[in-house]
């Protein structure tokens, strides 16, 4: 099942489901001055909007209401700041 930008729609859950997400809206998109903002200098790591993490935190939500009974087994993520970002509201939400 494909979560598109950090939205969902209602699913059902089996042990053998794999989700795959986008990270959230991304900053740079939104603020072209972000970089000097920022607590990095890597043009290419933004962080997310304040809609990206509105809709990591729906993500979380939603997986959390998918998988009251059945938690989820294992979270992957990449390491760019804007995908960790858009996987650790949905960690809190699994631990």
């Amino acid at each position: 099942r494909h979560l598109s930008h950090a939205r969902t729609h209602a699913m059902l859950s089996t042990e053998d489901d794999v989700y795959l997400t986008r990270h959230g809206a991304r900053i740079d998109k939104e603020d072209s001055g972000w970089l000097a903002k920022a607590d990095h200098r890597r043009a290419d790591d933004p962080q997310l909007s304040a809609g990206g993490e509105l809709g990591a935190r729906e993500l979380a939500a939603k997986l959390s209401e998918v998988h009251a009974e059945e938690p989820i087994a294992h979270i992957v993520c990449s390491p760019f700041l804007r995908c960790v970002q858009t996987a650790q509201p949905v960690a809190e939400a699994a631990a």
